[in-house]
C-alpha cells in the first residue's frame, strides 16, 4: 500500500524527472551526462546521447532518478520509497559518499546488525543488500533530524520497522533534502562506496 508521504514523494520525483526531461531537450551537458546512469546509453558516446533525447519520455526521466538512487528499475524504486513492506534491496540513498567518514558498522546480514547493535550506534539502516549501524551525526548528515519521532515509529530500524508508514515519511524528507535538480552522487561516488561496504563486510 502506497502511503500518503510516497505520493507526495512521487510527485516530487514525477517534478524532478521532468526538470531533467526539459534539460535534455536542451542538450545541457550534466543532464547529458546523466542518461549514462542507464545501462543502454552507459557506453554512449555525447553525440549519440544527443540523439536518444527527441524519443525520451517522463518514463527515462524517472528510470534516471532510480539509477542513481541505487535501483534497478523505477517500479523497485517506487515500492521501496512508498510502501511499508519488507525489501530485499534498499538502494544507495542511505549511504551516499558525501558521508563516507561517517561510516559506521557495516554488516552483510541483518540479524548480525540488529545483534550489534547499541548506544553508541542506534540507527540500523541499509546500503542495497547490505546493512549499516550508525550514529545521530550520520543521520544529520543525511538531512534528516536525529530526533524525528519517526525513528522512534520505526524501532530505530529502517529494514525492519515497527510502523512500516514511518518509512515512507522519512524517505520523503530525505528526497526533499536533495538538490533539486542534480544527480545526487555520481557512479564513481558509488563506486567508491560499494568498496567501503565490500571491505567492511568482507565481500570483496
Amino acid at each position: 500500500m502506497v502511503h500518503a508521504a510516497g505520493a507526495a514523494t512521487i510527485a516530487g520525483l514525477e517534478g524532478r524527472a521532468a526538470r531533467l526531461i526539459a534539460r535534455l531537450g536542451a542538450e545541457e551537458p550534466d543532464a547529458l551526462l546523466r542518461l549514462r546512469s542507464l545501462p543502454q546509453f552507459r557506453r554512449a558516446d555525447d553525440a549519440a546521447l544527443r540523439e536518444a533525447v527527441p524519443g525520451l519520455t517522463l518514463a527515462a526521466g524517472l528510470a534516471v532518478l532510480a539509477a542513481e538512487f541505487g535501483f534497478a528499475s523505477w517500479e523497485a524504486c517506487r515500492r521501496v520509497l512508498t510502501e511499508a513492506g519488507s525489501f530485499a534491496d534498499f538502494g544507495d540513498l542511505l549511504a551516499f559518499t558525501r558521508h563516507d567518514r561517517h561510516l559506521n558498522s557495516w554488516f552483510a546480514r541483518y540479524e548480525e546488525a540488529a545483534a550489534a547493535r547499541g548506544a553508541a550506534q542506534p540507527y540500523l539502516l541499509a546500503y542495497r543488500r547490505q546493512f549499516l549501524l550508525c550514529d545521530r551525526q550520520y543521520i544529520r548528515a543525511l538531512g534528516l533530524e536525529a530526533d524525528d519521532p519517526d525513528w522512534a515509529a520505526l524501532g530505530f530500524d529502517w529494514v525492519r520497522p515497527q510502523d512500516g508508514a514511518a518509512r515512507p515519511r522519512l524517505y520523503a524528507r530525505l528526497i526533499a533534502a536533495l538538490p533539486a535538480d542534480e544527480a545526487p552522487h555520481t557512479v564513481q561516488a558509488r563506486l567508491r562506496v560499494r568498496a567501503i561496504a565490500a571491505w567492511h563486510t568482507g565481500s570483496r
